[in-house]
């Protein structure tokens, strides 16, 4: 590729990003004549179209939209390729971008480990968001994303942090007030407590059952989800450190014990990802203090009961 092209696709970047030629000039230092001569000149070579301009108006062209994308992934690499080249491998700063589950998971047990690894490391800029949502790594700029259930890429690179177990809870009034439970099937006809998942798997020695959620409360938020469960509004699933206290404490009682299944909150990384030490440092830091202080939270809520209990 020579330097034209190269010129041409900066020009375009910034002209896509900032929405207008005008803008991008003042974000590059250019002229617009000259953005607007390189992106030409890169249209030329490349024989197409990426720019619709009008006198008021400026819109990517379909074939401009996904040349975007691939331009950005591109500098991306780029980017990153630099700073891999350039840095000390034994440094300890710069940007590090997570991306983690909400929730009691993600601020509760997650956070204060982040916090911690950031007070060691001042020269780290740690910069934390908290979703739900899937992520797309390729298309979003984070170095560490955590999610918790099974993974949909498989090309990504994954480190599992912890197993988590899934329990089914109901309040006492709601159990004395409906028929006993004993078997998955018995569900079918109860009120439900559910979040995003639309079918609930149960396995017990190599067997499996499947229970489509149909008669349900539905709350996309664990915290919420318990609190709906101890009101007596239906039987809920949630993973184990969003009850295991209200279950100490005789708020919830665990129904189908033997049912119990486990998920998998797991590390995730880009594919193709350079391996910046900062990087591998925080993997390697989670990977060895969540499990601890996944058993200190679970053992907390046994203790505080035992503690009011007296």
């Amino acid at each position: 590729m020579n330097n034209q092209n190269w010129n041409g696709i900066r020009s375009f970047l910034a002209v896509a990003e900032h929405g207008s030629f005008t803008a991008a000039a003042e974000a590059t230092g250019l002229s617009k004549a000259a953005l607007s001569q390189q992106v030409s000149a890169l249209e030329q070579s490349l024989g197409v179209q990426l720019l619709h301009r009008t006198t008021r108006k400026l819109r990517l062209t379909e074939l401009g939209d996904g040349y975007l994308v691939r331009c950005r992934q591109a500098m991306g690499e780029l980017a990153l390729a630099d700073e891999w080249v350039t840095q000390s491998r034994g440094a300890m700063a710069g940007p590090l971008r997570v991306n983690t589950v909400g929730g009691l998971l993600g601020e509760d047990l997650l956070a204060p480990l982040l916090l911690e690894f950031q007070q060691q490391h001042p020269e780290i800029e740690l910069q934390l968001s908290f979703s739900s949502q899937q992520v797309d790594l390729l298309e979003n700029p984070f170095d560490l994303v955590i999610r918790l259930g099974a993974l949909a890429d498989s090309s990504l690179v994954g480190r599992q942090l912890q197993l988590m177990t899934t329990r089914y809870v109901a309040s006492p009034a709601f159990l004395a007030a409906h028929p006993p439970i004993t078997q998955p099937a018995d569900l079918k006809t109860l009120p439900l407590v559910c979040g995003s998942v639309s079918e609930w798997l149960f396995q017990r020695d190599g067997e499996q059952q499947r229970i489509k959620v149909a008669k349900s409360f539905r709350i996309a938020n664990g915290r919420v989800m318990c609190q709906a469960a101890m009101a007596g509004l239906g039987v809920a699933r949630l993973i184990d450190v969003y009850v295991a206290r209200a279950i100490a404490e005789g708020q919830l009682v665990e129904v189908l014990p033997q049912w119990r299944e486990t998920t998998p909150l797991t590390l995730l990384c880009p594919p193709a990802q350079y391996p910046l030490h900062r990087v591998r440092a925080l993997m390697d830091w989670l990977v060895q203090r969540l499990p601890e202080q996944y058993q200190a939270w679970l053992s907390s809520g046994v203790h505080n009961s035992a503690a009011t209990a007296d």
